[in-house]
């Protein structure tokens, strides 16, 4: 028994034995094919890409794993996808994320064969980040390796101009093996804070990165690319909007939605200062300095000056291109007008020619007058203010000057509104008359009031001394205005004078009618150095009449006024030998006029028509300018083949002495008599300066005695005046004729003055009656300004009409017989009433007496106004 125990138990050892081999034989098997199995995924992950996509974010990046990389012991069916795989969306969804593409993997990705997951997919561990604990070769490997990886996506970030955020799980700072807080933004390197930076430090903070030392050049790089790109793309819509780029529309400008500043780098944020804005012409966006460029802007952005009309409403634009958007912006209005004009033009010339195929095609101007609220407006606003008139001397002091203040700002507030909007032309006129006047600014004012004062008595005295002296000057330097020339004159004078004034085309062409023309054309608005004018044509006479309208301050809205304010001379011509010196604005209205209906004029030249140029006041200025124009031609260009002639009624002296001639054979000026506006030169003003300097030098005696006069008027309370006497029973009679020799006398001219253009036909008073001669225009009646009543009634267009009519019932009567007593051959008293001849005035002076004596028409006589009043003359009666 005790034998067979111990075989037994001896088996049983050896079967043990046996199997402690087998199961050693089988674990070192089992070790050996994992170690095989280990060497083979090491090899694998050596070759082929890293293990899941979210690793490195755009793949194809081989790099050796580091020593710390270690088996994750995870379930087959857990470790068969990854969490970038398509196929695992719930543990994608539990995977947390770190900063930058990649994603830390739960489980090894078995769909690409990887066994391994790299530092970056790894959660990470302190122990794993950690190299210290690492021998020296270790933790020199990983440095190589971590040098590698950045160089790698250093280049790259520099080959695809982007960069992608890869940061590294390692806790040390590359260069310095300290503790790491932050990465690099390229290459995605652990730096410590002494060793990373936001560069580069000149532009703005959202355009810097983090970066290393290494990196430097793709940051700076990057932000000059962004600088030149916002700069380039502002340039672009710049260049768009001045029309220098290839784009033929205005491209709107996308509006750039940039953190910063384009132009000083300010961060934006919701601060008063700092509020994002953007430029409507390049589409930057700006800071609110950097687009105005004035602080003013900031307090009030309603009334910022940087703003324009690009695309239909008033937007900002910055101060870089608010010239270039207000160029375009006048360009679009020039080149709107021009095309208007073209329009225009062409729609005048469309009507002539229309007219010249067939006249009674030619629609008539309707009368298309429509009432329009504002118009209702304003007749309501004048009959308030009308009525309040009539109320105010019924109420208190304060309402009657608040209801005549009222007054003043509704019959005058559009011309001041008008001044304010034309300063600059105002200002402009008032320097150019200040140059005229320079001589009179001279005289003190005292001196100047008393000058006038006299003066105008004085001449008139000079005048009634010499009824003949007219007549003897008028033979003397002319001859006789010929009766068909004055009956040309006469025919014309109705259009040339009343026709372009009318409100409406269809009043003017009403007008027309009644004189037996046809209104064809007409532009009734003007401006300044642009007229209206009105076009007539007679079928029956072959004859077109260009009617320019004068100086109309009401219908022009103050436009015509800046045309003769601007009235100093001009060349035209060659700078260095100009052809023409004349009229500053009249010559520009002229070539508007001239480019205007050149087109017109060739068609009627070209019909067999003769063309006639009139005009009052400005627009004979015009007129004969524009002739001239049509004769020589703009840009050697002449207008051949076509009959012009020019009438001028009152036209003013515009032209210099060698072109005054010139015109001669083409154009006709007609002064009447006093009027002022064709003496308004120079010269004429500087001679009347020293006769007001020398009249009130001489009349201190004559001041005094009618300062003593007007004081005894005063005190007795400005009693009526009554005749003192009983008509003379012996009246004076007529002395030798015995003519002044020089009655107007001479002055020096200079050689830039202007003068009267054409052949003159001055209407003067002999004795009474009108009478007209053709005189040169150096003559020293045009060149002598009188102080007269009638120096601006004779201006009038009703004025020179009348005094035409004059002028033929003169040359159709018999000339009168009777001869006028001279103011100095008169005594003291009245022949018809036997007062004194100032008995009505009070001003009783010796130089006082010219203003209450006249002359009778009848007999000659020189009597008292009083009595003269009551024994009138006609005009028809060729008598005045």
């Amino acid at each position: 028994m005790g034998g067979r125990a111990t075989a037994t138990t001896s088996g049983r050892t050896a079967s043990r034995r046996a199997a402690s081999r087998r199961a050693a034989s089988r674990r070192a098997a089992s070790r050996r094919a994992a170690s095989r199995r280990a060497a083979s995924r090491r090899a694998a992950w050596t070759r082929a890409a890293p293990p899941c996509r979210s690793c490195w974010a755009d793949g194809g990046i081989n790099v050796r794993p580091a020593p710390g990389i270690r088996r994750m012991r995870t379930s087959r069916a857990s470790s068969r996808t990854c969490s970038c795989s398509p196929a695992s969306s719930a543990t994608k969804a539990s995977a947390p994320t770190t900063r930058g593409p990649s994603t830390f993997l739960r489980a090894p990705c078995r769909q690409r064969g990887a066994a391994f997951v790299c530092l970056a997919s790894r959660k990470p561990r302190a122990s794993w980040r950690s190299t210290r604990t690492l021998p020296r070769s270790v933790r020199q490997g990983c440095r190589q390796q971590r040098e590698e990886r950045g160089t790698v996506l250093r280049q790259k970030a520099l080959r695809d101009g982007r960069h992608a955020t890869v940061e590294e799980s390692w806790a040390q700072c590359l260069e310095c093996e300290a503790g790491a807080i932050s990465s690099c933004q390229v290459c995605g390197t652990k730096l410590c804070p002494a060793h990373i930076e936001q560069y580069p430090p000149d532009v703005s903070k959202v355009r810097r990165l983090w970066v290393c030392r290494h990196c430097r050049k793709y940051s700076a790089a990057r932000a000059a690319a962004g600088k030149a790109v916002r700069d380039a793309a502002g340039l672009f819509f710049r260049r768009a909007v001045a029309a220098e780029s290839s784009a033929a529309e205005l491209i709107p400008a996308p509006l750039e939605e940039a953190e910063d500043c384009a132009a000083c780098g300010l961060v934006f944020s919701k601060l008063p200062g700092s509020l994002r804005h953007h430029c409507r012409a390049c589409g930057r966006s700006l800071c609110a300095g950097c687009l105005c460029g004035a602080q003013g802007c900031l307090v009030n952005a309603a009334r910022c000056p940087h703003k324009a009309r690009l695309y239909g409403k008033e937007e900002r634009i910055c101060k870089d291109c608010l010239p270039v958007a207000n160029c375009r912006i006048e360009a679009r209005g020039t080149c709107a007008k021009v095309y208007e004009a073209a329009a225009r033009y062409a729609e005048h010339c469309l009507r002539v020619r229309a007219f010249l195929a067939d006249p009674e095609a030619v629609p008539l101007y309707e009368a298309n007058f429509v009432d329009t609220v504002q118009d209702k407006l304003l007749r309501a606003g004048g009959f308030a203010v009308e009525g309040a008139k009539r109320v105010a001397p019924f109420v208190s002091l304060p309402w009657s000057v608040g209801v005549r203040a009222v007054d003043v700002v509704w019959n005058y507030g559009q011309y001041g509104l008008l001044g304010i909007l034309m300063r600059e032309e105002i200002m402009q006129g008032i320097k150019t008359l200040l140059g005229f006047s320079s001589a009179l600014q001279d005289i003190p004012p005292k001196d100047l009031l008393v000058g006038l004062l006299y003066l105008s008595a004085e001449q008139r005295k000079a005048l009634r001394d010499a009824p003949e002296g007219n007549a003897r000057l008028c033979r003397a330097l002319g001859r006789p205005a010929p009766p068909k020339l004055l009956e040309a004159l006469l025919g014309m004078a109705l259009l040339g004078t009343f026709a372009p004034y009318q409100d409406t085309a269809f009043e003017v062409q009403r007008f027309a009618l009644q004189q037996q023309w046809r209104l064809v054309a007409e532009r009734l608005e003007s401006w300044k150095h642009r007229p209206a004018w009105a076009l007539f044509l007679s079928h029956a006479h072959r004859t077109a009449a260009l009617s320019i309208r004068g100086t109309d301050v009401e219908q022009s809205r103050g436009g015509d006024l800046f045309t003769d304010f601007d009235a100093l001379g001009v060349g035209y011509g060659d700078d260095a030998a100009p052809s023409l010196l004349a009229h500053q604005g009249a010559l520009q209205a002229a070539q508007a006029l001239e480019t205007e209906l050149r087109p017109t004029l060739r068609a009627l030249g070209q019909a067999g028509y003769r063309v006639i140029l009139t005009g009052h006041s400005l627009g004979g200025a015009v007129a004969a300018l524009l002739l001239w124009l049509l004769k020589h031609g703009t840009q050697g260009e002449r207008l051949e083949g076509v009959e012009i002639l020019g009438m001028g009624y009152a036209t003013p002296a515009v032209v210099d002495l060698k072109t005054a001639e010139e015109l001669r054979p083409h154009f006709t000026s007609l002064v009447n008599s006093m009027d002022a506006v064709p003496r308004l030169c120079r010269s004429a003003l500087q001679r009347l300066a020293h006769e007001l300097k020398d009249i009130a030098s001489g009349s201190a005696q004559d001041l005094d005695q009618d300062l003593q006069h007007y004081l005894d008027r005063l005190t007795s309370v400005w009693a009526p005046r009554f005749r003192d006497g009983l008509p003379l029973q012996e009246i004076p009679s007529h002395r030798s004729e015995e003519e002044l020799t020089d009655l107007w006398g001479h002055h020096e001219e200079e050689e830039s003055e202007l003068y009267i253009p054409g052949s003159v036909v001055w209407i003067h008073r002999v004795r009474g009656r009108l009478d007209a001669a053709l005189v040169p225009c150096t003559a020293a009646p045009l060149r002598r300004l009188l102080l007269d009543k009638r120096m601006i009634e004779d201006h009038s267009a009703r004025s020179i009409h009348q005094a035409l009519l004059a002028v033929e019932r003169a040359a159709k009567s018999d000339p009168s017989d009777v001869k006028w007593q001279k103011f100095c051959d008169a005594g003291e008293r009245c022949p018809c009433c036997g007062s004194r001849y100032e008995w009505m005035n009070t001003a009783r002076s010796g130089k006082m007496r010219a203003h209450a004596m006249t002359n009778c028409r009848v007999c000659g006589l020189v009597v008292c106004v009083g009595c003269a009043a009551s024994r009138r003359s006609l005009p028809e009666l060729s008598m005045e």
